[in-house]
This record gives C-alpha cells, structure tokens and sequence, in this order.
C-alpha cells in the first residue's frame, strides 16, 4: 500500500512538471512572463566555420529589446543589448507575413559541405512559432533574404551596451 501511494504521488508530481510546461502557448521565451521583454520575437544564430566568420546569436524580444552574444569575428565579443524602435519591430512582423517564413520548411541540410556555416533563425508572432536551419549555400532566396533582413537591423550604427554576465561566456 506504501508503495502504491509511493508512486502515485510521484506520477502526480510528474504530470504537474509536464502540464505546467506546456500549458503556455507561446514558445521560447526567457521565463514565461507576459513581459514583453523576454518574449521571443526573433532570433538568428551563425555557427563557426573552418574559416573566419563571424560566430554570434542575436536574440531580438516583443518588445524591441535585443541581445547579441558575440563570439568569434565580429566587433563586439561578449554579450551586449540594444532597443529596436516599435516601428522596427512591426517590420520584422511585416516582413514574416509578407514573405511567408511560416511556409518554409524547417530544415534546409547540405551534408556534403562541410565548411559551411549554419544560420538558425527563429520567428514567434501571433502564437506561432518557427526554427529553421540552413546550411546550403543554395537555400530559397526567400530564406537568405530573411537571414540578411534579420542582420540589417544591427550593423556599425547599432548601440550596444555591454552587459554584465555574472555566468560568464559559454
């Protein structure tokens, strides 16, 4: 009987794990609030190559707030934040709809190229939520165009503030 009660209290504890992760309809975000400051609206990620590109993530949330995380080949090494105007946000939005991105496929894999880097992107508007992984050189048009659309909104004019990262670098 001790045993019975044992496990059922372990399967309840279990489920409440389970249903209170997945009871929120949107996806990533840094903590589940309803401060637009950690949801997620945006994301694009380089990954390395055997050469020089530039390695970094850049996470871009509702509420214009944006973070960079610059690790290799390219100006800012370490973790700074920037705020996108709400008209830069609409954009990122406009841009989304207007060219489909829900619509493409998740994955776009060239094996055969090793030394080409991945570029992750990730979009999360109107409780809808999309990752893609390219790394062909020969992706749609449409995909590259959303990748270098992403990166416009931060180049040499971009206000980065360091930020203090008590966790250090990964």
């Amino acid at each position: 009987m001790r045993f019975t009660a044992y496990v059922l209290v372990c399967l309840i504890v279990v489920a409440g794990i389970f249903f209170g992760r997945c009871k929120s309809s949107e996806k990533p975000t840094a903590g589940n609030t309803l401060n637009n400051d950690t949801i997620l609206l945006a994301s694009i990620e380089r990954t390395p190559c055997f050469g020089i590109c530039p390695v970094y993530k850049t996470v871009i949330y509702r509420s214009g707030y944006a973070i960079m995380h610059g690790k290799r080949n390219v100006p800012n090494i370490g973790r700074f934040s920037t705020r996108l105007t709400q008209e830069q946000v609409k954009s990122i939005i406009r841009f989304a709809e207007e060219n489909k991105i829900f619509d493409l496929e998740g994955e776009y894999i060239e094996p055969r190229i090793a030394d080409f880097p991945t570029t992750i992107t990730e979009l999360n508007i109107h409780g809808r939520y999309k990752r893609i992984v390219n790394t062909q050189p020969s992706a749609p048009e449409v995909l590259l165009h959303w990748e270098k659309f992403l990166d416009s909104f931060f180049n040499e004019h971009t206000q980065w503030q360091l930020m203090n990262d008590p966790q250090g670098e990964e």
